[in-house]
């Protein structure tokens, strides 16, 4: 499979997964919101070698930051909020960098948003 194949099929499913997601969300169904914690971990840490971990696994819906990688110093909320949802986008964002600013944040590091969001 070439270069443009792979990249047009990862364009489609995220286009697919994100489409999912906005339905379900609609429907207050939110599993697939866990699953697509859980994907972009694994999908980040094969793509760049983090040792991202999901915050959600002991602490349920963990404020703000979603996915923590300390020896990397990285930090990923993965959101499908959307600007119609109770709390904005920018305001999610907000509470997000709010959070990565905490004494709890690892030091010095990166802050990335995945947003989902309509």
């Amino acid at each position: 499979m070439n270069r443009q194949k792979l990249i047009d099929e990862i364009s489609e499913q995220l286009a697919i997964l994100t489409h999912k997601i906005k339905l379900q969300n609609g429907l207050n169904l939110t599993d697939l919101n866990i699953h697509a914690e859980n994907f972009f971990r694994d999908f980040l840490n094969l793509l760049h070698g983090f040792s991202l971990c999901n915050c959600n696994a002991d602490n349920q819906n963990a404020a703000t930051i979603d996915l923590r990688d300390d020896e990397n110093r990285i930090a990923i909320q993965v959101t499908s909020n959307s600007q119609r949802a109770e709390g904005d986008t920018h305001n999610t964002s907000r509470r997000t960098f709010k959070a990565w600013l905490s004494p709890n944040a690892p030091p010095g590091g990166d802050l990335a948003v995945i947003n989902f969001g309509a």
